[in-house]
């Protein structure tokens, strides 16, 4: 922000903090909005996470917009909802891995995801450094987004939707 958005490193201080309450609130809202569309709307609990997955993936706008920012406060604020939306489906893949998985098999696929979760993210980081400084980094917030809404995509082609359970019928 100091040196793409002009801003002196006071203001900068001032604003910092704001992605990563975002983040936890993301966390936060994340793991009570599945419950209440469970409860609520009657979705099977696995399909209330993949929404709130999918939600995230689309909150993950915030950070496509970055470049349309004219003003530094807006670009943290787009970037402090895309930490919101991140965490927001962060914390519903975690919680999905034990909907979806065997139990005795519930640590070990965490911990499969986990580990190409952060190959990726150190994949992406030495990607980000190589492509930043030639085509800068709004191209790349814009990726964040794509991929995200791809990601939702797989997991709902790949979970795929639950129906109810259907009620067994006492025998007459």
């Amino acid at each position: 922000m100091v040196s793409a958005r002009g801003m002196d490193i006071k203001q900068f201080a001032l604003f910092a903090w704001l992605p990563f309450l975002f983040s936890d609130l993301g966390c936060l809202f994340g793991g009570y909005l599945a419950p209440i569309l469970h409860n609520r709307l009657k979705l099977q609990l696995v399909n209330a996470r993949l929404t709130v997955i999918s939600l995230g993936a689309l909150f993950m706008i915030g950070p496509a917009l970055i470049s349309f920012a004219a003003n530094p406060i807006v670009a943290i604020l787009c970037f402090s909802l895309g930490g919101f939306a991140h965490q927001m489906l962060s914390s519903m893949m975690y919680a999905l891995m034990g909907d979806v998985v065997e139990t005795p098999d519930v640590a070990t696929a965490t911990g499969i995801a986990g580990m190409f979760g952060y190959l990726g993210g150190a994949l992406f980081t030495l990607t980000v450094g190589a492509l930043a400084s030639t085509i800068g980094y709004e191209p790349l917030f814009a990726l964040l987004f794509l991929f995200d809404v791809v990601a939702a995509l797989v997991l709902w082609a790949f979970i795929g939707a639950r129906k109810p359970a259907a009620v067994a019928q006492p025998a007459v």
